[in-house]
């Protein structure tokens, strides 16, 4: 399936969600040019208008592969500068001109992960903040997808889903990055989102029912699922 074919099938339907940990850094401190790398249909720069966190930056950047995903993400504010991308080279990108940089459910999908991280470092100032999820599972974790190669995964999509996070760190230059922080949280998923999904309904302005919104926060874990948070500091 190309890109524009799965940007198709799988829209991001907007919601005001981000880590807490992301959420904390960028409320405490003062940034200049933010980027989100693998931004999809742009549900963390949504959310960071809708917390008016937009106010603080001069400049917002939004890259991806998919251009359906781009103009999605365009809609939501003019004051993003939307860029075709590959989030493994980032040539279209300016070196050393963010300090903060952000990437969400991203690594996994691409071909290399340690040139993705080369990639991220490269356009990243001195001493800036570069916040990665990612997904990290048990050996026992169950989901209704498989990938390519017949095992469980959150998404079929996934080219890895970290099952040790050395699989990850011994791939971190640490002369060129500090671990700020590593951690894990449960997966949950929305059941709301499960019902919406399953009747087809991909308007997000479904979203601004109140009943609707109340249900959103209905979530159960994933078994075996964790979502893991990674700060890096660039040296």
């Amino acid at each position: 399936m190309n890109i524009e074919e799965y940007a198709k099938k799988h829209k991001h339907l907007l919601l005001d969600q981000i880590p807490d940990e992301l959420d904390l850094i960028i409320r405490n401190n003062k940034f200049t040019n933010i980027i989100d790398v693998g931004c999809g249909g742009g549900l963390f720069l949504y959310s960071l208008f809708k917390r008016e966190y937009e106010k603080g930056f001069e400049e917002i950047w939004g890259v991806d592969l998919s251009e359906q995903r781009l103009e999605s993400v365009s809609r939501i504010s003019d004051k993003i500068k939307t860029v075709k991308d590959d989030a493994q080279i980032l040539v279209n990108i300016p070196e050393n001109h963010f300090d903060i940089v952000v990437s969400t459910q991203v690594i996994e999908h691409v071909p290399d992960d340690q040139k993705m991280l080369e990639a991220l470092y490269r356009i990243s100032k001195a001493n800036a903040v570069i916040y990665i999820d990612t997904v990290f599972k048990k050996k026992w974790a169950w989901y209704f997808y498989k990938n390519g190669k017949s095992e469980p995964a959150l998404d079929p999509t996934h080219v890895r889903e970290y099952t040790h996070e050395n699989e990850l760190f011994d791939k971190i230059d640490r002369d060129k990055f500090k671990i700020l922080f590593s951690k894990k949280k449960f997966v949950k998923y929305s059941m709301i989102n499960f019902v919406l999904r399953a009747l087809k309904i991909r308007n997000n302005n479904i979203y601004d029912n109140p009943m609707i919104k109340i249900l959103s926060y209905i979530q159960i874990p994933v078994p075996g699922y964790y979502i893991w948070k990674i700060l890096l500091q660039k040296k």
